[in-house]
């Protein structure tokens, strides 16, 4: 699910090949679908995966797995939970910019 919005990132790569103007309308609803489809499916779901990993923790069986199954779930978790968070942070960063350069002009 992470995937889905790889094709607006390669669709501003062949953007950036095709030499297209970074002010176009196309350009920028790229970026604007690309930001939402980011934010919902890496951002949103994993704050549903850290509720369900909530709810798993206050089960007993839980604690029965075994340690790399444990060691995935959660080490997975964090690693992909930073790593969303940091892109996150770029994209926002980003976003401001275009908008700021947009409402300057």
């Amino acid at each position: 699910m992470m995937e889905l919005s790889n094709p607006f990132l390669n669709l501003r790569y062949i953007h950036n090949y095709l030499q297209y103007p970074t002010k176009s309308m196309s350009y920028f609803w790229n970026g604007v679908a690309f930001f939402s489809t980011f934010v919902f499916v890496r951002v949103v779901t994993m704050v549903y995966y850290w509720y369900n990993m909530g709810l798993a923790a206050k089960e007993d069986d839980f604690y029965q797995l075994q340690i790399p199954v444990y060691l995935c779930y959660l080490g997975g978790g964090v690693v992909f939970t930073s790593l969303n968070a940091y892109w996150f942070i770029q994209l926002c960063k980003e976003a401001y910019n275009v908008l700021v350069a947009k409402k300057n002009d």
